[in-house]
């Protein structure tokens, strides 16, 4: 929408018959349009810094206008009838260009919604002006001008950088928008006949700020359905933001030419196709205009004629030989062709020179394979006639007659895709033909062999049997029989810690079916599932779930002491211990665990010999350490917590 972005204050000089004074009219423009708390005028006279107050109370919006001065004005009358229900808030989109459209040709107006003012100037001065309003108790800046050199008035000029686009029967306009000049142009026409331009804008063409013109001419006008075989005189003229319109562009002269075609010729068909001679003949009506006659040809049917008769043929010639290269097809048609270059063609034709010589053999084939599917591609042959590709297939072996064709049709690009199921594990072989248009098939090209990469996962494994032995939890399931199995993944959960993590840190072998789980505790409800993988990655679905809870009871805190010390400098966490010696029983080891917060106790350190462990590089937190001793018998002796918190 116009000054919809920044705002504009446009002004008019004019004179007052003194040559040394002039009155400027003053009008101002933006977003908001109407101003509750009216504004208020400044200037400055330059080079002078000090702004000068000019209206001693706020511009405002009037109340109503007198009937006598709606009587007397029609323009006024109009616009005032548009605006006289609405409220300051309600001049936005439509309305707000309708009620700004409204104001440049009314002054009245204008004054009206509180937007104009005239000031007396000197000229040869060199002023601004500024337009301020109350927002939020402050005074606050609307719109500035520019510099203005006050001069004596003339006429305005027209638009700049005119230029015009023709077709057909139809001019497009063009020219430099100027919207701190002028807000719309006028376009008048006339027949070069005739002596006076009248008119064909019923509205002025709106430019906008928003038109990015960069400096250049924007498409602004067409002017449609303009009649044959006549020249038309154009002037355009700028309208300021007072109604005022510029002086007139210069003449612009467009001329339209004769676009009616003539009469074309009927009845085109084949006389003869000998070896590589084509003869062609047609029917030529009576003729309305002064008439040539031109031969087109071209191998395809919609597109690329070039004309192959090398001067024109008269009106009355109705046969045409030429010669043709054997093994093309060709389309034909006749036109006839008016002076003024106006072309009417007949009917097409096809005619075809027979084609004996097959393309040659397609080379440089590649495939690649991927999951349901096998992508070929070759190298594409260049005869002219070229119709397409013929895809065989086979499977395993290449023996003869076993290959079958897949593609009903000839392809016609110089690749192909061939979509399988996604289990086939087979060895698939291709052989590749080129056909011509004239169904010359070439020798199939040397086979080539590949197989799909393998994307069906192992079966779903199923767990059999978990049990207690020793302090930790056996599970065993039945084996996978796949031939290309990799091994398994295990994983459990309890209440305590319901992520599902991994049990085993390796992949446990395809050999093995069971599985050895020795940090659980006691007392605790676990559930574990199985996952079986391949040699390429494949993943089965998880086993069903199998539920177990260790029915022992904790053992029992004996005499063990641990001690823990933490060494802030090096952020380590040192630990030993040291109990009685064990009597009717051997010992095995010691394993150190680890928690954080209410988390469950977890492995932190292998089976050890010797009463000491340091750990290193913890981060914040409340950590508990546990040490459990592992005897031969199966007997777990479990130390009490000792605690350390990290800052």
């Amino acid at each position: 929408m116009l000054f919809a972005q920044d705002g504009q204050l446009v002004y008019k000089v004019a004179s007052m018959g003194n040559s040394k004074s002039a009155r400027i009219h003053l009008k101002w423009y933006t977003e908001s349009m109407i101003y509750p708390n009216g504004v208020t005028l400044y200037k400055k006279i330059l080079p002078s810094s000090q702004w000068v107050k000019l209206n001693a109370n706020p511009i405002k919006r009037g109340k109503t206008i007198p009937q006598s001065r709606l009587d007397r004005d029609s323009i006024l009358r109009e616009s005032y009838s548009i605006v006289q229900e609405l409220r300051d808030d309600q001049y936005k989109g439509i309305i707000l260009l309708n009620v700004m459209l409204q104001s440049f040709n009314s002054t009245s107006f204008s004054e009206y919604l509180g937007i104009y003012y005239f000031d007396k100037v000197t000229i040869g001065n060199k002023v601004k002006y500024k337009v301020t309003t109350i927002k939020n108790g402050s005074e606050t800046v609307v719109l500035e001008s520019d510099e203005i050199t006050i001069a004596k008035p003339v006429t305005a000029l027209p638009p700049k950088e005119i230029a015009t686009i023709q077709k057909k029967k139809t001019v497009k306009f063009k020219w430099l928008p100027e919207p701190k000049l002028y807000y719309g142009v006028n376009i008048y026409r006339k027949k070069a006949a005739e002596r006076r331009y009248t008119k064909i804008t019923d509205y002025p063409i709106l430019i906008s700020e928003s038109d990015e013109s960069n400096g250049k001419a924007q498409l602004l006008y067409e002017d449609a359905e303009l009649e044959e075989s006549n020249t038309y005189d154009y002037i355009l003229k700028a309208i300021d933001f007072f109604g005022e319109e510029s002086q007139a562009s210069d003449v612009i002269t467009v001329s339209v030419k004769d676009l009616t075609p003539p009469i074309r010729p009927t009845s085109l068909h084949k006389v003869d196709i000998r070896l590589n001679e084509v003869s062609i003949a047609w029917s030529n009506p009576v003729y309305e205009d002064e008439v040539t006659l031109n031969v087109y040809r071209s191998e395809k049917y919609d597109a690329d004629y070039i004309k192959v008769n090398s001067k024109p043929l008269a009106q009355t010639d109705t046969i045409f030989v030429e010669q043709a290269q054997e093994g093309l097809g060709y389309y034909y048609y006749v036109a006839s062709v008016d002076t003024s270059g106006n072309e009417a063609a007949s009917n097409i034709i096809y005619l075809e020179v027979e084609d004996m010589i097959a393309p040659a053999t397609p080379t440089g084939i590649e495939a690649v394979s991927d999951t349901g599917k096998i992508k070929i591609t070759w190298t594409a042959n260049t005869e002219k006639d070229l119709e397409g590709y013929r895809i065989y297939r086979t499977v395993n072996n290449a023996k003869k007659g076993t290959f079958v064709l897949i593609t009903p049709s000839p392809i016609k690009e110089a690749e192909f895709t061939d979509e399988l199921p996604k289990n086939a594990k087979n060895f698939f072989l291709y052989k590749i033909a080129a056909i011509d248009t004239s169904y010359n098939m070439s020798e199939m090209s040397a086979p080539i062999k590949l197989r799909m990469p393998d994307v069906t996962p192992p079966a779903q494994p199923y767990i059999k049997k978990i049990f207690e032995k020793e302090g930790s939890l056996q599970i065993q399931w039945i084996p996978n029989v796949e031939p290309d199995l990799l091994g398994y993944d295990l994983f459990r959960r309890s209440k305590i810690d319901p992520e599902w993590e991994t049990v085993n840190v390796n992949t446990i072998p395809l050999t093995r079916a069971q599985f050895t789980d020795r940090n659980i505790d006691a007392g605790v409800l676990y559930e574990y599932h199985l996952v079986a993988m391949d040699s390429t990655g494949n993943a089965s679905n998880k086993s069903k779930l199998f539920p177990f809870k260790s029915e022992r009871a904790d053992d029992a805190v004996v005499d063990v002491e641990l001690t823990l010390k933490y060494k802030e400098k090096a952020n380590k966490v040192q630990l030993y211990w040291k109990h009685k010696p064990i009597e009717g029983d051997e010992l095995k080891g010691y394993v150190v665990f680890r928690k954080k917060s209410d988390e469950q106790y977890k492995k932190v350190s292998a089976l050890l010999e010797d009463r000491i462990y340091n750990e290193k590089g913890l981060k914040e937190g409340n950590y508990s350490y546990q040490v459990r001793v592992y005897l031969t018998s199966g007997k777990v002796i479990r130390t009490e917590a000792a605690q350390v918190e990290i800052n």
